[in-house]
């Protein structure tokens, strides 16, 4: 499971959700970084979201039982966040 997966790499309280970007970035292969990169560049996330993305990717990675983020794991990472932005609007505008 993913959190045992994330404690075990992290450390015990650590899951992938509060590990250190950084530490989050030195386990995605370059081809994944490049894709939420351009994911920046084209005004599709922030610099916080890029962190974000790569956290649930880190995740999606972990539910494959990949020890490495993967483009693949990237590009579902940056679908999910892309999905919750009509959501997150909408939200906004109710209260």
């Amino acid at each position: 499971p993913p959190r045992q997966a994330a404690m075990h790499r992290w450390g015990a309280g650590v899951v992938n959700a509060t590990a250190p970007p950084a530490a989050v970035r030195a386990t995605a292969e370059a081809a994944a970084l490049g894709t939420l990169a351009a994911a920046v560049e084209r005004g599709e996330l922030t610099g916080r979201g890029f962190d974000r993305a790569l956290r649930v990717a880190r995740t999606c990675a972990d539910l494959e039982g990949s020890a490495v983020i993967r483009r693949v794991h990237a590009l579902e990472a940056r679908t999910h966040r892309l999905n919750l932005r009509p959501v997150a609007a909408a939200m906004a505008r109710t209260g």
